[in-house]
């Protein structure tokens, strides 16, 4: 017993740091701690095999090939698991194959030596501290949406967004044409925007750096604690106005990707012919008089939301700053499947979703050419 629990220890500790540059299906549930704690389980199980082994002939042979099996059988457990999780075999099959294979290579090598009663209990000891410090080490998440700290930040990441092209639909003609001249941002045109009369009839169009984000609570069927799905999507189109006229933006729903494909598809198909939101907001109301360039402006907004042939109220918490010829604007708010006729995207038996979005919105727009 001594030997395969300093084996698993050794294995265990190799696993934690072999699975910190790895990409965890979920890091609450596959993170350092787990695997200190599944290189611990397995550590026991093999000591009691070696035990009970004893000292027939073979017994080596019969030891590795037990634990080849036990191998196989994980593997096939987390591959069973990757319909459930992305990622749960290539993660965790590496991780099995370095405990397993370390405590079938080393129980025996260490079997030969004499090792006092207490060292197995002092060999998970680092085991069990370095899984439990290492435990915040999780894959990097998505900060939270922020309102860009500069134009050029922006123009310079403009070549990487991806161009949106919104179905055809009613009313979305004029959308439509902001959003081909969102497509190519225009150049810096140098104007500024400071006062009532510098905004009348300009349309700035919705365009590169643009992001919406939906947050929703779900309990896979397979993981005894919820968990926070996100969902992003640059395919954002439309105008802002600042004159007294309505702002209107459109979402195409089948864009949204998450960390499962499976969801991503799921949702994709939820939407059906219908996979363009629109957000309108009747006033956002003008620039305050006199505007400094870069201050920071907060208010409170109205409008509808437009999904699935009904539309409903939605208001949104937005802090904006105009930079130049370009206005950033950085909207939250919350609302429920059900204010839209809608019912949570739950898959009976496999995933459940609560009734609550989180949403947040940046737009970056510029004056439509």
């Amino acid at each position: 017993m001594v030997a395969a629990l300093i084996a698993c220890a050794i294995g265990g500790v190799l696993a934690i740091l072999l699975s910190l540059p790895l990409h965890s299906p979920d890091d609450v549930f596959f993170n350092s701690a787990s695997v200190a704690i599944g290189a611990m389980c397995a550590g026991l199980g093999a000591g009691v095999l070696w035990r009970m082994f004893g000292q027939a002939p073979g017994r080596v042979r019969r030891f590795e090939i037990t634990m080849a099996v036990m191998f196989a059988l994980v593997a096939v457990l987390l591959l069973a698991g990757d319909s459930v999780l992305d990622r749960t075999a290539s993660f965790g099959v590496p991780l099995a194959a370095v405990v397993l294979g370390t405590i079938a290579a080393g129980t025996p090598a260490l079997a030969t030596r004499r090792l006092p009663s207490w060292a197995g209990v002092a060999a998970l000891v680092p085991l069990l501290a370095l899984g439990g410090a290492l435990v915040q080490q999780r894959d990097a998440r998505p900060v939270a949406l922020a309102l860009p700290t500069s134009a050029p930040a922006i123009a310079a990441s403009a070549g990487t967004a991806a161009p949106a092209t919104p179905s055809a639909q009613p009313g979305a003609s004029a959308v439509a044409t902001l959003a081909a001249a969102a497509a190519t941002p225009p150049a810096a045109s140098g104007r500024r925007f400071r006062t009532l009369a510098d905004v009348q009839g300009v349309a700035f169009a919705v365009g590169a750096g643009s992001e919406a984000r939906f947050t929703v609570r779900e309990q896979l069927r397979d993981l005894p604690l919820p968990n926070d799905a996100t969902m992003h999507n640059t395919a954002l189109v439309g105008a802002v106005r600042l004159d007294g006229q309505p702002s209107v933006v459109q979402i195409d729903l089948r864009r949204f990707r998450s960390d499962q494909s499976r969801r991503d598809q799921f949702i994709t198909r939820l939407w059906g012919a219908q996979p363009m939101a629109t957000v309108t907001i009747n006033q956002i109301g003008a620039l305050p008089v006199p505007y400094a360039p870069g201050e920071l402006v907060t208010r409170r907004v109205a409008g509808t939301l437009a999904i699935m042939g009904f539309e409903g109220p939605i208001a949104f918490d937005i802090e904006a700053r105009m930079d130049g010829d370009q206005i950033s604007i950085l909207g939250r708010t919350r609302f429920k499947w059900s204010d839209y006729r809608l019912a949570p995207p739950n898959i009976v038996g496999n995933v459940q979703v609560q009734d609550e979005v989180a949403v947040e919105v940046l737009l970056v727009a510029r004056p439509a050419a």
